[in-house]
């Protein structure tokens, strides 16, 4: 990602953005390099140590909300399945719910080879 990018998402001084950018540079979860057509852009890329903590972290969430979901009883899930997706963008939904359903039927594949137990 470009750091000019990054400062019109962010809606931040280029000043504010470089005191966080150092440190994360710093502390290894971003990597700061020239653009290779103009080596005045500075691109920015994560870390190995920063895709692990992103990892951490969604795992960490998505089981905050299963257990969420969990809260809720076995006929809620359609209803915050859809409010859920409500929330989204109306043009970003079908994407989305392609995202769902092939996590869905993954989730399907583990619980099945789970269920049939070791060696089946």
């Amino acid at each position: 990602m470009r750091v000019a990018d990054l400062l019109d998402i962010l809606q931040i001084t280029k000043q504010s953005l470089g005191r966080v950018l150092r440190e994360l540079v710093q502390e290894g979860f971003v990597e700061s390099r020239a653009g290779e057509s103009d080596r005045r852009q500075r691109l920015l890329y994560p870390t190995a140590k920063a895709e692990q903590l992103a990892r951490d972290f969604v795992g960490i969430q998505n089981n905050r909300i299963a257990r969420a979901l969990e809260a809720c009883g076995p006929d809620s899930r359609e209803t915050v399945r859809l409010f859920l997706l409500n929330m989204i963008d109306p043009e970003d939904r079908e994407t989305v719910e392609r995202l769902i359903q092939r996590a869905d039927r993954v989730r399907q594949a583990r619980a099945a080879r789970a269920h049939a137990g070791p060696g089946k």
